[in-house]
């Protein structure tokens, strides 16, 4: 029981750290097209709201693995697809962790914008054109995390 509990706690972060890490991808690609637009705003308001989903998934997702892991027996590195998914995972903590301050900065600029439509101002740019390129790297760690979860190789 514990393990299934587990599991499907493992199961819907990930698909909530991927579904909303790639839909804020997307409104990403949106927002910067935007620029001066009055959906800009918005965007980022929205975008910055599934970010608080996206780490809040990862965290549980790293919580829920590990914990899975250690009741199974499994540990750490262990066992090669498992040990590639916890490096990965390691990986993705590490650059929540690194990335948190730009984030926190992102948000205090984004409540600094007036409410309702309007353009975004530079420093909301500059912040989120800053934690863009991590976004990506974390969603492609992600689908390589899903892939070792599903194709679990064996050397």
């Amino acid at each position: 029981m514990l393990r299934n509990t587990l599991l499907s706690i493992h199961l819907l972060s990930i698909i909530n750290w991927i579904g909303a890490g790639f839909f804020e991808l997307y409104l990403g690609r949106v927002f910067i097209a935007a620029k001066g637009e009055p959906t800009e705003a918005p965007l980022i308001r929205i975008i910055y709201g599934s970010d608080l989903v996206v780490f809040g998934a990862t965290i549980l997702a790293f919580a829920a693995g590990i914990a899975m892991a250690i009741t199974e027996g499994y540990w750490f590195f262990t066992v090669l697809w498992l040990g590639l998914k916890q490096a990965i995972m390691l990986i993705v903590v590490a650059i929540v962790i690194f990335i948190l301050p730009t984030a926190m900065r992102l948000n205090a600029a984004i409540q600094n914008l007036p409410p309702g439509p309007g353009p975004a101002s530079e420093d909301v740019r500059a912040l989120y054109g800053k934690l863009e390129p991590w976004y990506w790297v974390m969603r492609i760690l992600a689908v390589f995390a899903v892939l070792l979860a599903v194709w679990r190789p064996v050397l």
